[in-house]
């Protein structure tokens, strides 16, 4: 077995076959004997938490592949503001929904607001900055988990008011000088690696329509899903 593919992204068919029918054999819980199994079968490793993944978000039959509904949208940043980002959490709460198509989700309607918002705004009246920051201020909140079908025109003329733009320029500010710190960990979201990514509502953030592997962070060993998020705040900021 060749332990330099030991980091290899991309799965095959071939793998996908494999691991459904290990997975069938084996259940869903043994995922460290699923990847041995698998690892020996394919000639190379695959870890137990990538087997895992790969059966949740793209090979289990019971996920569903439906569009997300507006309630489960709402019901989705509701659930975000009481329990911050932790996806295996809220996904008791949405049924036929993975943790991933979750996370997708949210960033995907948090991206997709903000550049409706910002288009046509001046630079010192634009949404920006780091994100769980941002969520912590109640009218950017609002204006994040906009529904779809509002007019994109309703955003574009929307203003914060003058509290709102003052906080989000101290949030803007500290985000800016957290950057500019070496070696410091990556502790937040920003808006800008949020535009980077590749991904929308119906793709997966670990992988793209032509199955291959998505890394948006800056580290290239890590994940999406080992970007760490500040803890769920307390309360929220009232105007």
């Amino acid at each position: 077995m060749d332990h330099r593919a030991k980091f290899q992204k991309i799965w095959t068919a071939e793998e996908d076959l494999v691991l459904k029918e290990i997975v069938l054999r084996h259940g869903k819980k043994k995922w460290k004997l699923i990847s041995t199994i698998l690892s020996l079968r394919i000639g190379h490793i695959r870890l137990g938490k990538q087997c895992r993944e790969r059966w949740i978000n793209n090979l289990d039959p019971q996920r569903s592949n439906r569009a997300w509904s507006e309630s489960e949208i709402k019901l989705l940043f509701l659930m975000q503001n009481t329990f911050g980002n932790s996806w295996s959490q809220i996904s008791r709460f949405i049924p036929g929904k993975s943790q991933n198509a979750i996370k997708n989700c949210f960033y995907s309607t948090i991206r997709r607001n903000i550049r409706r918002y910002n288009k046509g705004k001046l630079d010192h009246e634009k949404i920006k900055g780091p994100i769980d920051k941002l969520l912590e201020i109640n009218e950017v909140r609002l204006i994040l988990a906009t529904e779809k079908k509002k007019s994109k025109t309703l955003l574009m003329k929307k203003q914060l008011s003058d509290r709102a733009l003052e906080l989000v320029r101290q949030f803007s500010s500290l985000d800016k000088v957290e950057n500019q710190r070496e070696m410091q960990p990556q502790e937040s979201l920003s808006i800008d690696e949020l535009f980077n990514m590749d991904f929308d509502e119906v793709i997966d953030l670990y992988f793209d329509n032509q199955d291959n592997f998505l890394q948006p962070t800056k580290n290239p060993q890590q994940s999406i899903y080992d970007i760490r998020i500040s803890e769920p705040r307390v309360e929220s900021q009232t105007f």
